[in-house]
């Protein structure tokens, strides 16, 4: 039996999904592990931009085009602020996303569910899957220049 890439990437998603969703992470305490995503994210945030625009310039450089004159300030602002923005985004993020789990666990509980978060991360896993499937498009293989399909 060949499964389509298709199917075995849904299936991949379905099944990561799943076996994430096993872990209740309203469980970890809250602000430590709000705190720490947004440092992490704000940390490689702030280092990836600062490299960007490092490259941008010895690329400059390299080509011989002029530099535009920047201030020490503006090299280090806008590394910074957008670090304090992806780090503020990824740590509301993460707060939502515990404060939802805790909710679809007491809600599959309400259901009547013996094993709530075994039954969620099933409903998740399966739901991922169907909607990767059906979001997905087959890939058709492609043919070199000049031949005919």
């Amino acid at each position: 039996m060949d499964i389509s890439p298709r199917l075995r990437r849904a299936l991949g998603m379905g099944l990561a999904t799943g076996a994430f969703s096993t872990i209740p992470l309203w469980r970890i305490p809250r602000a430590p592990l709000v705190l720490w995503t947004g440092g992490v994210v704000a940390t490689l945030t702030v280092g990836g931009v600062a490299l960007a625009g490092d490259r941008a310039e010895r690329e400059a450089e390299v080509q011989g085009e002029p530099l535009p004159p920047s201030s020490a300030l503006k090299r280090v602002a806008l590394p910074v602020g957008m670090g304090a923005v992806a780090g503020g985004v990824a740590a509301g993020a993460m707060w939502f996303t515990v404060v939802s789990d805790r909710w679809a666990d007491v809600l599959v509980s309400r259901l009547g569910a013996s094993r709530p978060r075994a039954t969620y991360a099933v409903l998740a896993g399966v739901l991922t899957a169907v909607l990767e499937y059906t979001d997905s498009t087959e890939q058709k293989p492609s043919t070199p220049a000049g031949e005919k399909a």
